[in-house]
């Protein structure tokens, strides 16, 4: 009997009964997976036009930071040669064309010890010695302590250790070896130009490195200069040390090679001095069209990416009138006069060669008007955007009921989350349900085989019997 009841047969047949009543209760399955696959594919989209809300309203942030004017302002200065001077100029800069012609660098002073026998006996007896540098206006004292036993090497040591290791200190001190049996030690300006040069006082220590101030006319305007062998100053002349140019012919000097107060709202970068048959190079100032136009067009493109979103997804139209509303509002918002309407000097966004392209989207189509617009008047542009009535200021009003976490598409989106763990829940409930029917359901067929089987074997026995009780007869 057993035999029979565990048969193949037998079994693919309770599979096939069980599987049947699977596939009828699949429907509710499929329905509610469908579901779920609407549910998800609105919680991406609105996830999706959140971000890009969130990247308008940051774009319109922008227009209202406290330097948006100086955006719509932004000037460029173009150089003849930008290997001899290169300049950047802020929104103050005039519109204008300048010649300058470079003489002279500035340059950091540089005051350079005697070459010294690095193993010979520094000669200094034990105990402290102090020396004070003098660089502009700040004077340090330095304090080296000796024990009486240094070599030239280990003294230099010594001395740039104690100046570097002053704070605030505006020279940087090096030991250098010029051979492999001979050093020197360097005293270089942090910074440049004659207001920086570099004044010490006397002391027997520096003395036995060739520095001793009077000899090399430390204070005067000409000190004595250094040699291969002798200490004195890279740059003899103080003089030497400061940038010189002509500005349309006008000879200007400075300490510098930074230059930003000779020309309004322009800063000079000094890079090569010019030979002096060479032609002066020609900066000229503009506007910064560039810069505007990608200032613009970021906030373009988040307005149209939003618009994009929307009007790609027909479901979400459908189901969300309020959507199709806020394209069609921000698409008439485009269509506004902007400025100051107290004046009445407003202007479209087309006259600044901004419209609506074939695409709907809403892009600089004329580069030169923009950019004659914003020669003629900076200020009114900047209005048009940043101004009580402008773009940005009313495209604002019209986005922030939507954006950020409690605007409208995240109440949305939360819903939308609410609805899908509803559903989830109901698809594992309703494939649990369906997985214990048919696990009941098996159970109960096996019921059914195992007395269909004992009833079969007991007519066969039956059978038998009665066919033995034939013959005996």
């Amino acid at each position: 009997m057993n035999e029979i009841f565990g048969a193949t047969g037998s079994n693919t047949q309770l599979d096939l009964l069980v599987d049947a009543y699977r596939k009828t209760q699949q429907t509710k399955i499929d329905s509610l997976n469908e579901r779920r696959t609407q549910l998800q594919s609105r919680d991406s989209f609105y996830g999706t036009l959140r971000s890009r809300l969130d990247s308008l309203i940051s774009q319109i942030d922008k227009f209202k930071a406290s330097d948006a004017l100086s955006k719509f302002q932004a000037k460029a200065v173009a150089s003849t040669d930008s290997s001899v001077v290169t300049a950047t100029a802020t929104g103050s800069a005039l519109l204008s064309s300048s010649t300058l012609k470079v003489n002279q660098l500035a340059s950091n002073d540089l005051l350079i010890s005697s070459r010294v026998s690095l193993a010979d006996s520094f000669g200094e007896v034990a105990g402290t010695q102090t020396f004070d540098i003098t660089v502009g206006s700040s004077t340090k004292q330095i304090s080296v302590t000796f024990d009486g036993t240094e070599t030239n090497e280990q003294a230099m040591k010594k001395i740039v250790q104690a100046i570097n290791g002053t704070s605030e200190i505006n020279v940087s001190a090096s030991f250098v070896k010029d051979t492999t049996s001979t050093g020197r030690l360097t005293l270089a300006s942090k910074n440049s130009g004659s207001e920086n040069k570099i004044v010490f006082s006397s002391s027997t220590a520096l003395t036995k490195l060739g520095l001793d101030p009077t000899a090399l006319n430390s204070s005067n305007s000409v000190r004595v200069a250094s040699t291969d062998t002798t200490a004195g100053y890279k740059t003899a002349n103080v003089d030497g040390l400061d940038s010189k140019f002509e500005l349309n012919g006008i000879n200007i000097t400075r300490s510098t090679n930074t230059i930003s107060d000779v020309l309004e709202g322009v800063t000079l970068n000094l890079l090569k001095v010019q030979e002096s048959g060479s032609n002066p190079v020609i900066l000229s100032t503009s506007v910064n069209n560039s810069s505007v136009e990608n200032f613009v067009k970021e906030l373009l493109t988040s307005f149209n990416d939003v618009i994009s979103n929307i009007s790609n997804n027909r479901d979400a139209r459908r189901n969300d009138s309020s959507l199709s509303g806020l394209v069609q509002t921000m698409k008439n918002i485009a269509l506004n006069k902007f400025g100051d309407t107290s004046s009445g000097d407003t202007k479209y966004l087309t006259d600044l060669g901004i419209k609506f392209d074939k695409s709907g989207f809403l892009v600089i189509s004329d580069s030169e008007q923009f950019k004659k617009s914003l020669i003629e008047d900076p200020s009114k542009v900047a209005d048009m955007f940043i101004g009580a009535n402008g773009f940005a200021k009313q495209l604002e009003s019209v986005i922030t009921p939507y954006a950020g976490s409690t605007g409208l598409v995240a109440t949305r989106k939360s819903s939308l989350q609410t609805q899908l763990d509803t559903t989830n829940k109901r698809i594992s409930e309703t494939e649990e349900r369906v997985e214990l029917q048919a696990n009941s359901l098996k159970k109960q067929y096996q019921s059914y085989l195992k007395l269909f089987y004992q009833a079969q074997n007991q007519s066969t026995y039956l059978s038998g019997f009665a066919d033995m009780s034939s013959g005996l007869a």
